[in-house]
């Protein structure tokens, strides 16, 4: 019995312990205002004082009626209303410390927080939904935040506490001790109900992001849900979800409500007793009408207190479930040299200096394999290696999961390999993937564009770009044709996800976001999968000449794309099966050949696949 009773124990204070980091870590927001905390704190004296003096005019206003004493009786009413509004105006401003507070401690951890998130390799991020990241940095950062709040309302209570029994042990130091045994009973309760609160919170938080996860869902897919009639079952998913939200909450609530209300009889049962021994004292004429209203009122504010201690540990426990999550964020390992936002953005690179001598990008035996949140791993990428040179296009290409876009992302610095090393114009850049992304300009399958114009989405992070770059970023990728015709022009307001513009001219403004950055290597993932095939030569075209003095990766599905490529890697099964201009791999390579009898849009392939194959 005595083993559980030690073990019991030990578990109480590594929860006492861990409590106490994670207040600390949230106050640790609080430096930077420690002033303004401390006057706030300080101020909390004029409280407790109001308190007292209340309790003290109570008496002199009955105990001067009994003795018709008019004249005391005004002059401590003009003595009064200047302690009020004296009290007004300070508490009014520690109420608005309190608030300035609280809310520069939410927006520094947000900020903090999304540095971090933005530090974590994309590998990481991208483990967990983004309805998750967002509840995190919108929910569970100002929910953690109240739990400086706790602070000044932990002091009220407690110097509440200490200076009424002062005062009451000026009347009647027995009925006063009794009066502070509701302190450890209160306490105790609530001990027994935090484990539970703080556990139930957490799961709230939880709950919360999955119901933001399908809600997000719903909107960024609409069309799809619409078109394929699955709106019921979305709003299925979104009532289950919400139900098991609610389900929590009624938990936490029905557990709190019986915290409070057992909270309540002790203290009610308390005063009644403590009031029939002021009675008692009052009829053998111990003690005045006008000192039995003033033990009264300060009986309940040594009671109340207690509760409120009790309420704001409750409150203190639901701030902790949220700074789990948030903490869980910070303590996950960033990405090799990654920069915090909260270091300020990074500038990236309008202008390069290479080393000729060497391959602008190298891959020694690179491996790489996708984790999830569960901990299985799949392997897709097996022992690349390869290089290319400025002035060289190198095209990429594979059947579907083959590796290619991941080989991109490596390539970019966005994806950090298991194994192997990267090399930039010969410097090792492996683990410091910043530095290999300042070299680079990337255009993914699937490109963003930012609510704003559509000059702030090319311009983006380039401040002093001309209309001269601009034009010229904006022709090499054909996007002058569309933006000539729009009644703005390049101020053409960009709307969520972009659904003013279709999916090929999303594209092109993404190779004039990249081709304005003049990266000396310029990756193309799919980037004119959505194009025509009139666009697709002029784009051929521009990226020819584009790739004098850069380097030119591409990888694309289809053959006419890459056909004139200075050199094409096939890929299968995350390895590189085979290299070679186009023609030599029609005739070297099956899966090539494969591959070009499968697209449909380069007719000359297939007469030649089946001239020579």
């Amino acid at each position: 019995m005595s083993q559980v009773s030690r073990v019991s124990k030990s578990r109480l204070q590594r929860r006492m312990n861990d409590d106490l980091t994670r207040f600390f870590q949230v106050m640790g927001y609080a430096k930077k205002y420690r002033w303004a905390l401390a006057i706030g704190l300080l101020l909390v004296s004029v409280e407790i004082f109001f308190e007292l003096y209340v309790a003290n005019a109570q008496k002199i206003f009955i105990d001067n009626t009994n003795e018709k004493n008019a004249d005391a009786i005004t002059q401590f009413v003009q003595q009064s209303l200047l302690v009020i509004a004296a009290v007004i105006v300070l508490l009014a401003a520690q109420l608005m410390l309190k608030g300035l507070i609280q809310q520069f401690i939410n927006r520094d951890m947000s900020v903090h927080l999304l540095g971090r998130i933005n530090a974590l390799p994309l590998k990481r991020l991208q483990s967990m939904h983004s309805a998750d990241w967002v509840s995190r940095v919108a929910r569970d950062v100002p929910e953690s935040a109240s739990i400086s709040l706790a602070l000044f309302d932990l002091s009220r209570d407690i110097l509440l506490i200490l200076f009424s029994f002062i005062y009451l042990s000026s009347y009647n130091i027995y009925l006063a001790a009794v009066a502070l045994l509701s302190g450890p009973l209160i306490f105790m309760i609530g001990r027994l109900f935090d484990g539970k609160i703080r556990t139930l919170s957490e799961g709230i938080q939880k709950r919360e992001a999955d119901v933001r996860e399908t809600l997000q869902e719903y909107f960024q897919g609409t069309a799809v849900i619409r078109s394929y009639g699955l709106s019921s079952l979305f709003e299925q998913e979104f009532h289950e979800k919400r139900r098991l939200q609610n389900k929590d909450l009624l938990k936490r609530e029905m557990i709190t409500t019986s915290m409070y209300q057992l909270m309540d009889f002790i203290i009610n049962g308390i005063i009644i007793f403590v009031i029939y021994f002021v009675c008692l004292a009052v009829l053998r004429g111990e003690l005045t009408v006008g000192t039995v209203l003033a033990f009264l009122y300060l009986l309940i504010r040594i009671q109340v207190p207690f509760s409120n201690i009790s309420r704001t540990l409750s409150h203190v426990q639901q701030g902790l479930g949220a700074s789990d999550r948030v903490q869980a964020v910070m303590c996950m390992e960033e990405e090799p040299s990654a920069k915090a936002m909260t270091d300020g953005l990074a500038k990236p690179s309008t202008g390069y200096e290479a080393n000729r001598e060497e391959a602008a990008l190298r891959l020694e035996d690179i491996s790489f394999c996708y984790r999830s949140g569960e901990g299985h791993e799949t392997a897709v990428l097996h022992h690349i290696r390869f290089a290319i040179r400025l002035n060289e296009t190198v095209a990429i290409v594979g059947m579907s999961g083959s590796g290619k876009s991941t080989l991109a992302k490596i390539c970019s610095g966005l994806l950090e390999p298991d194994s192997g090393s990267i090399y930039a114009h010969g410097k090792q850049v492996t683990g410091r993937l910043d530095n290999l992304r300042s070299t680079i300009g990337y255009v993914p399958q699937s490109s963003f564009m930012f609510s704003g114009s559509i000059r702030d989405n090319i311009t983006i992070g380039l401040p002093g770009i001309t209309e001269e770059q601009l034009n010229n970023a904006l022709t090499i990728a054909g996007a002058h044709f569309f933006i000539d015709k729009l009644p703005n022009g390049v101020e053409t307001q960009l709307s969520e996800a972009s659904s003013k513009l279709s999916g090929g001219e999303i594209q092109r403004l993404a190779i004039a976001r990249a081709v304005l950055r003049e990266t000396p290597i310029l990756i193309l993932d799919e980037s004119t999968s959505a194009v025509d095939n009139e666009m697709e030569r002029y784009l051929e075209n521009s990226l020819r000449l584009l790739a004098n003095d850069r380097a030119l990766i591409i990888i694309a599905h289809r053959m006419s794309t890459v056909r004139h490529a200075d050199r094409i890697i096939v890929m299968d099964q995350g390895k590189i099966l085979a290299t070679g201009t186009h023609e030599h791999l029609l005739r070297a390579c099956e899966l090539y050949a494969k591959l070009c009898r499968n697209d449909i849009g380069s007719q000359d392939d297939n007469l030649a696949v089946s001239q020579q194959v």
